[in-house]
């Protein structure tokens, strides 16, 4: 299965949306915050609900993969998705080089198995699937601001010390939430908005 193919399936499973996707984005929208249709981060949200609809609630995939017939091998890749928080540490010619600041690994995308553009040190959370030993970067990708870098280091350094790895998902989507917090209260530090102690907080 090529670049394109692993993409067309994302955007095939995303049309068989059912009833329950009002009460999906409602879902979401109390986990990571609520945002305008006017808002230029409306996009950018809808593509996170996309990926978090379909890797997370209920697990939609599973009945795709099932009544399709498709590669088992890329239905094992969907249940071994990485969400996590990265940084872009080098943007070569056809690849970026990220670091999982949690896993505290080396991950390379080849540019072709991303939707997205990135800069080098761009701070994100995302969900990267793995297929057949390629990385690929899905869409709903979440930038983090560049000044809560210092603190967020020293969080994920905290992160590994405590072996917290069971909650990374509720985790990273608090840090979305925290994001989309800064963009309504756009006149308080981002600093203050980012509460990493919280996080350490079952």
């Amino acid at each position: 299965m090529n670049k394109v193919q692993i993409f067309e399936v994302l955007e095939d499973i995303l049309k068989t949306k059912g009833e329950e996707l009002i009460s999906a984005k409602q879902a979401f929208m109390s986990l990571t915050g609520k945002v305008d249709e006017s808002s230029s981060e409306y996009e950018a949200r809808m593509n996170s609900f996309n990926d978090w609809y379909i890797f997370d609630y209920n697990k939609i995939f599973e009945d795709y993969f099932y009544s399709k017939d498709l590669d088992i091998d890329i239905l094992k890749s969907f249940y071994d998705v990485r969400y996590s928080v990265f940084k872009v540490t080098q943007v070569k010619k056809d690849s970026y080089i990220l670091h999982d600041l949690f896993a505290n690994e080396k991950i390379v995308i080849n540019k072709e198995h991303s939707l997205a553009t990135l800069v080098e040190n761009d701070i994100f959370c995302a969900r990267i699937l793995n297929y057949k030993n390629e990385n690929y970067l899905l869409r709903g990708i979440c930038l983090l601001p560049f000044e809560i870098e210092t603190e967020l280091l020293k969080f994920a350094k905290n992160f590994r010390k405590n072996r917290l790895y069971y909650r990374e998902k509720e985790i990273v989507l608090r840090l979305e939430e925290f994001k989309m917090r800064s963009l309504n209260y756009k006149h308080v530090s981002s600093s203050k908005i980012f509460d990493f102690k919280s996080l350490l907080v079952e």
